[in-house]
């Protein structure tokens, strides 16, 4: 497989991938707090009640403490607009 047809079909869903990684890293979270019996008295309900607030904070925060650079790269990539066909579907040839 080519890094350079990886790297395009990155480009290419980058806003779904980052969606993605904000649901996955604020799911986690949560299931953590829960879990773990030492943060109890963190009041989930406030922050869960303003979902997107709290997905985006949590995201920014795990990005901040583990890539400077993926976040830098991130907020400097242009936004891809995808457009639906209604033709036939074709598989994608990786």
């Amino acid at each position: 497989m080519k890094s350079s047809k990886v790297a395009k079909l990155v480009i290419k869903y980058n806003d779904v991938l980052k969606e993605s990684m904000r649901n996955v890293v604020a799911e986690d979270l949560v299931n953590l707090i829960i879990v773990n019996g030492d943060d109890k008295e963190f009041e989930l309900k406030d922050m869960i009640s303003k979902k997107a607030k709290f997905k985006e904070m949590v995201f920014r925060e795990f990005m901040r403490l583990n890539s400077n650079v993926v976040t830098k790269e991130l907020s400097e990539m242009e936004e891809v607009k995808l457009s639906i066909n209604k033709g036939k579907q074709r598989r994608l040839k990786i």
